[in-house]
């Protein structure tokens, strides 16, 4: 591969990775004895790029088409990460589950936006892309209902610095509730531009172009394509 850019031999092989993850038939040169190159490479360096990257889970998958030489500390490394995205995107994916479900008996139209939508529709694995919270959009006058839904959940107004809900009415257009460890977030959105600016997003449209499918075998409204 041909790079412009001063590259080093890590950061070439973790961008290999990150552009050629899905090809069933891509085969890196990881062994020292068959790829004389791959003895340039700091593998405890290169596990570190994958890690500072979240790429552990991409190059686990990986990691699983070739006899790998990678030394134990390095494979560790990216390894124990990997699990750590994976136990929490089961985390996050249970607390949405069981809000989707709850929310779909009570009438509450909810959209799952990035996160673990993306991960499950787009890269087909809950833990590719780790993220920090679960962002859902409901109709604004479904908000209170979907607060006190969470509510019954313990998920809730549990961090003692979280601003009061009329500030991020102004400000955010959205709320936000934890679980009591503060290890889950939900936040709560009811549009997608605000009134002070000039960007207009006709957010009621994309509720309304929304198809009824599911997420995580869960009910959900997906947005349309276009």
């Amino acid at each position: 591969m041909n790079f412009n850019l001063n590259l080093t031999p890590e950061e070439i092989l973790a961008y290999e990775f990150a552009t050629r993850w899905r090809d069933e038939n891509y085969r890196p040169a990881l062994h020292p004895a068959l790829h004389p190159a791959s003895q340039d490479i700091d593998w405890l360096r290169f596990a570190e790029i994958l890690t500072h990257n979240r790429m552990s889970v991409l190059a686990m998958k990986i990691f699983k088409r070739v006899d790998s030489s990678i030394p134990v500390e390095a494979r560790k490394l990216i390894r124990e990460q990997a699990e750590k995205h994976e136990r929490s995107a089961s985390k996050f994916g249970n607390a949405l589950i069981t809000y989707l479900k709850s929310a779909d008996a009570r009438g509450i139209k909810t959209i799952a936006l990035k996160g673990l939508w993306m991960c499950e529709k787009i890269y087909q694995n809950p833990a590719m892309r780790p993220g920090a919270d679960i962002d859902i959009l409901v109709h604004r006058d479904q908000v209170d209902g979907c607060l006190q839904l969470l509510k019954e959940q313990d998920i809730d107004e549990f961090w003692p610095n979280l601003l009061k809900d009329e500030y991020f009415t102004r400000h955010h257009l959205h709320q936000q509730r934890s679980t009591p460890d503060l290890n889950i977030w939900f936040e709560i959105h009811w549009a997608l531009d605000h009134p002070y600016t000039l960007l207009t997003v006709d957010y009621e449209g994309i509720f309304a172009r929304a198809q009824r499918s599911t997420l995580l075998n869960a009910p959900i409204q997906e947005m349309a394509v276009p």
